[in-house]
């Protein structure tokens, strides 16, 4: 398969991707807080005098605290992952004859080809390019199509030098 000068492909992130992530992440949080009161149980269980009402008191005390903690990081947690999948959703990476464009969360980077500084190829993470100002696109493994883009974009560089 040859890279047409004139062709314009764009690559996004697989369809149901972010979809997936979601579903799973409505999992992890309530699974994680059954694990870490879990914990706590075994942690306080052994060390309490469960006779003692100070000490029931104390331990009763220290597991609201841990649980409120947890439930607040399990809140955040889940919005961050919100506004992360919100950008995954508007990604997107162009490559054409003369320059790479991804667009991200309502941004827009634009690589030229002749002002490519380097190409680097990370084997489980993705390509990361950079021009000769330091502006850098990253293009993870898990767009859609990644050995084309793999091919194209390893065509274009040679075309560069």
């Amino acid at each position: 398969m040859g890279y047409e000068a004139s062709e314009r492909k764009i690559y996004r992130v697989p369809d149901g991707w972010v979809e997936q992530k979601r579903r799973m992440s409505r999992w992890i949080a309530p699974i994680m807080a059954l694990f870490g009161l879990g914990l706590l149980f075994l942690v306080l269980w052994p060390r309490v005098n469960w006779s003692r009402a100070e000490d029931r008191r104390a331990a009763a005390i220290v597991a609201v605290v841990i649980a409120i903690g947890m439930t607040l990081g399990a809140l955040i947690g889940r919005f961050s992952f919100r506004m992360k999948s919100l950008r995954w959703e508007s990604f997107s990476v162009e490559l054409t004859s003369d320059e790479l464009i991804r667009q991200m969360d309502g941004q827009e980077t634009r690589i030229q080809r002749a002002n490519v500084k380097s190409i680097r190829e990370y084997p489980r993470r993705g390509f990361l390019i950079v021009d000769n100002m330091g502006w850098q696109i990253f293009v993870p493994k898990i767009i859609a199509n990644y050995e084309d883009f793999r091919e194209r974009i390893l065509t274009w560089a040679n075309k560069t030098k």
